[in-house]
């Protein structure tokens, strides 16, 4: 089922303490990781260790069912089936934090973009924790259609959305990742620091990869990308060499 990279968890849990919902929306529960670390950190950490104790109201969203099992129930106080694109819209809006925690990028632009969107209007916080740039193909998973990438996003888009402030990691092959703060009450925080020094990180990788995509080890690698029988030899000759 849905999981993420951890580089970014303690800064996730710092925006929950700084924020201190009473009511939280995570889109796409996944293995439910969010749901389990709010309940932790704005419940348990506070002294309600049982659940009887609990006052946090975590809703989620979940479009693949077979992803939810008994212990998420637990965890999250109300989980509702369906794609967030349309479900979102049936929810309250009153929540005090909404999370798209590496599933803004499972969705179309247009759509990702439309849900942040209603989002900010439904909730005082939204966070978004997302992978930049491209380099993060990802198709169906586990028959699980919606596991797909549809959508790249990049770090100064998120200034139209409002953002308060944002942090940028490395995932542990090196790929940017990002999370940010959104809200259209609070007054922004963020300096252009982190736009600016993306923009700039930016411009040089792509310059060098457009340099690499030029070379012929990189035509050979395209070739033999979709060619499937190329693929095949060159597998069975690369496992040799490896078992020599």
């Amino acid at each position: 089922m849905g999981s993420s990279n951890w580089q970014h968890i303690p800064y996730m849990v710092e925006l929950f303490r700084i924020i201190e919902p009473k009511k939280i929306l995570d889109i796409g529960v996944g293995f439910g990781r969010w749901g389990i670390v709010a309940r932790e950190f704005l419940d348990v950490w506070y002294g309600k260790v049982h659940p009887s104790d609990w006052s946090l109201i975590i809703d989620g969203i979940e479009a693949f069912e077979a992803n939810i099992q008994d212990y998420q129930k637990h965890f999250y106080t109300n989980i509702f089936l369906g794609d967030a694109k349309e479900k979102i819209y049936d929810l309250d809006d009153d929540y005090d934090l909404i999370i798209f925690g590496d599933v803004l990028e499972h969705f179309t632009k247009e759509d990702g973009e439309n849900l942040l969107k209603i989002s900010l209007k439904k909730s005082r916080y939204v966070i978004v924790a997302v992978p930049i740039g491209e380099n993060w193909e990802q198709d169906e998973m586990y028959g699980n259609i919606y596991e797909r990438h549809l959508a790249s996003w990049y770090v100064d888009e998120f200034k139209s959305f409002h953002c308060t402030q944002g942090k940028l990691f490395r995932d542990f092959i090196d790929r940017p990742h990002g999370v940010f703060l959104l809200s259209l009450n609070s007054p922004s925080i963020a300096s252009d620091y982190i736009f600016d020094y993306y923009d700039s990180a930016t411009s040089q990788c792509q310059q060098e990869l457009l340099e690499i995509k030029k070379s012929r080890t990189w035509k050979v690698i395209e070739i033999l990308k979709s060619n499937y029988l190329l693929k095949a030899i060159f597998g069975k000759i690369l496992s040799f060499i490896i078992k020599i």
